[in-house]
């Protein structure tokens, strides 16, 4: 969805150079003339202020335009008000004047977003989750001791803690490790939900909250070396993994007002923040005592015991600190539940026919490297022909990030995911009979409609 808008902004300069000297100027990335490569014409780039985007008014800028009931931006989630702000604008939006908020710039184009990723200084800079960064640093800063793990620090700080928990988390060879705890778990997830159909073979209005005990579930595997229990079919609503799963959702839902709307918070104790803190004390207190416990099972271990070494315990070899670890775990615990939903940039470009052809369209043959059935792959040959002609930029589907921030997690991700959909397919047909799915996108992109899947055993 090429803008006229940017094409007028633009003109005869180079997009690279407006890109970059609007990420100068805005602070996000720093991006110096030596790093950006020598046919774009730098000196001939857009200042800032001529980056198109809502225009602020005098004292309140652009809060009007977030105003429920009033502003033009206030009914949209996120994915379509980033529809909205490119059909709108063009390929590169800012909006400025939010108070308490820094400035922000928008691309949607992925080469730009190579750009940016790859002209990034040695730390890159994440200025997010404010709320976050505020209770560990400032609101529990006895318990946190100033280690912000890696979702909250930036700078020499991020780079030491990344240091340290990139080999233990990064390498796939570690994450196959773990394959056999994870398919014992998914076993477990099948089991549950065979005893969960009803008359027709369908899923409980509430089937997600069994997705995030499975995963919880796993991740503590993985973390801990411990299974929680989240998936004992007689687990009550006031169990501490249920309770665990509660205070993610709260702690999301916080999250959702505190980053995204003008920062309240900042300024006196809010509803949300309230509940956002209690989410949080809660989640780390338990947290910790599944650590410790842990911990103690690692010292009781016999010597020359044949053991898979949990992630918590290869962190504390690493590190004579141990509240990295625990920190660290702690990440692990919370993103394990539901931040598979996390949205990223690239989703409104994933849902535009530049470049992603026939995106409404439910076509997984879009991802494979052959047509069906020329090398033993399954799929459709039909559907594969729609998309085959078309090669998307790697860039415009970045689920994990890019470069030295890129999720820390992602290893153990795939593998759960690999686990979860070839146990589930292997095990089920399955069906959705009630038409296109509906979804929301606010801080997290998930589905709007209950996962009322319908699972029918398969006959070998």
């Amino acid at each position: 969805m090429a803008s006229v808008v940017l094409s007028r902004a633009i003109k005869s300069r180079t997009t690279s150079s407006l890109v970059n000297h609007a990420l100068q100027a805005s602070a996000s990335v720093q991006v110096t003339a030596a790093q950006v490569d020598g046919n774009v014409a730098w000196d001939n780039a857009r200042p800032f202020e001529k980056i198109p985007g809502p225009k602020p008014l005098p004292l309140i800028g652009n809060l009007h335009r977030f105003i429920p009931g009033i502003g033009e931006l206030s009914t949209k989630d996120q994915l379509h008000m980033q529809k909205h702000l490119l059909e709108k604008y063009g390929k590169i939006v800012k909006i400025t004047g939010i108070p308490g908020r820094r400035d922000m710039v928008m691309v949607y184009d992925p080469k730009w977003f190579e750009e940016m990723f790859r002209n990034e200084s040695m730390w890159p800079h994440r200025e997010f989750l404010q709320s976050l960064d505020y209770y560990r640093n400032v609101y529990r800063k006895d318990f946190f001791e100033g280690v912000g793990g890696v979702l909250v620090e930036q700078g020499e700080r991020w780079k030491k803690f990344r240091s340290t928990v990139n080999p233990p988390m990064m390498q796939p060879r570690v994450a196959l490790r773990y394959l056999k705890p994870i398919t014992e778990v998914t076993n477990d997830l099948i089991k549950r939900t065979k005893s969960l159909r009803n008359s027709v073979g369908e899923m409980p209005d509430d089937f997600i909250n069994e997705l995030f005990k499975w995963a919880l579930e796993s991740i503590a595997v993985i973390a801990l070396d411990h299974r929680l229990g989240c998936l004992d079919p007689n687990l009550k609503a006031d169990s501490e993994p249920q309770k665990m799963i509660d205070a993610v959702s709260d702690f999301f839902a916080g999250l959702e007002v505190m980053e995204l709307r003008p920062p309240l918070w900042k300024i006196m104790s809010t509803p949300t923040w309230r509940r956002f803190a209690r989410a949080m004390d809660y989640f780390t207190d338990v947290s910790m005592k599944h650590i410790n416990n842990a911990i103690e099972r690692m010292n009781n271990r016999k010597p020359g015991e044949d053991y898979e070494p949990s992630v918590l315990e290869k962190l504390l070899q690493r590190d004579p600190n141990p509240k990295t670890a625990c920190v660290m775990a702690i990440d692990m615990l919370i993103a394990g539940v539901d931040t598979t939903n996390v949205i990223m940039p690239h989703l409104s470009l994933s849902n535009t026919e530049e470049y992603n052809p026939l995106p409404s369209q439910f076509i997984p043959e879009r991802w494979l490297k052959s047509r069906p059935g020329t090398d033993g792959s399954v799929g459709s040959a039909e559907d594969y022909d729609k998309v085959k002609d078309f090669k998307m930029n790697p860039f415009t589907y970045l689920p994990f990030g890019f470069g030295p921030r890129m999720c820390v997690g992602k290893r153990f991700a795939e593998l759960e995911f690999a686990v979860l959909i070839t146990k589930m397919v292997r095990h089920f047909h399955i069906d959705y009979n009630y038409g296109d799915m509906m979804f929301s996108s606010v801080l997290l992109h998930k589905p709007a409609d209950p996962l009322k899947f319908k699972l029918t055993d398969r006959v070998y």
